[in-house]
């Protein structure tokens, strides 16, 4: 399965782009990729080539390791690029932003729109059946409307007879550090001695036994 997403990642990125997709992440020869164009000519330009399928991969949601493998380039090569050049590492995070954006819209879509099911009868598929996905829905809501669909665990409720006080994450944050300076102030006084422990062969067992009853 691995194997067949692979070959249709490269086999897109080896096709021309039509009506002039893709042309945010096209060659470009950064002053770093001229700098190394002096010394190593050959680098500097197989360079502008995987970087512009590489940051096509990631602006397409596949992922590091997807984009790595259909620029045709090592993770070690990849991360040098992007510590010593920083026109590119602006590239990088534009691509990821790009990314996240498109999966943003998918999943978006998914929840207005469903995901449609084939039914199947006898082998065939004989009528579809819309489902939508509510755990994504549940999530869509706690981003964009979080005063009213709070995440799990961000609030703290208290109740108090009939009244209940709901508690931010600063105010329970500062709860816990009260709380934590009250035990460490009153811990040395409740602490208890630790029993001495007793001479090994002595042969007095009378005074052991003196000494386990205090």
């Amino acid at each position: 399965m691995a194997e067949k997403l692979r070959s249709s990642i490269l086999k897109e990125n080896e096709s021309p782009d039509e009506d002039g997709e893709g042309e945010d992440f096209r060659a470009v020869e950064t002053p770093y990729l001229k700098q190394l164009k002096v010394t190593h000519r050959a680098r500097a330009r197989t360079a502008i080539g995987w970087r512009s399928r590489f940051l096509k991969g990631l602006a397409s949601s596949w992922g590091y390791m997807f984009a790595l493998r259909s620029a045709g380039v090592s993770y070690n090569t990849f991360r040098a690029h992007e510590r010593n050049d920083a026109e590119f590492a602006a590239q990088v995070r534009e691509a990821e932003a790009q990314g996240a954006q498109l999966l943003h819209d998918v999943c978006w879509k998914r929840v207005m729109e469903g995901d449609l099911e084939p039914i199947y009868w006898q082998g065939k598929i004989v009528d579809y059946v819309r489902k939508f996905d509510t755990r994504l829905q549940i999530e869509f809501l706690r981003a964009y409307k979080p005063e009213r669909f709070k995440r799990p665990g961000t609030h703290v409720n208290v109740g108090m007879k009939s009244d209940v006080f709901v508690l931010t994450e600063e105010q329970r944050h500062e709860l816990q550090r009260i709380n934590r300076q009250r035990l460490e102030e009153t811990q040395p006084q409740n602490a208890v001695e630790p029993a001495q422990a007793l001479p090994i062969g002595s042969g007095n067992e009378g005074d052991i036994r003196a000494v386990a009853s205090e």
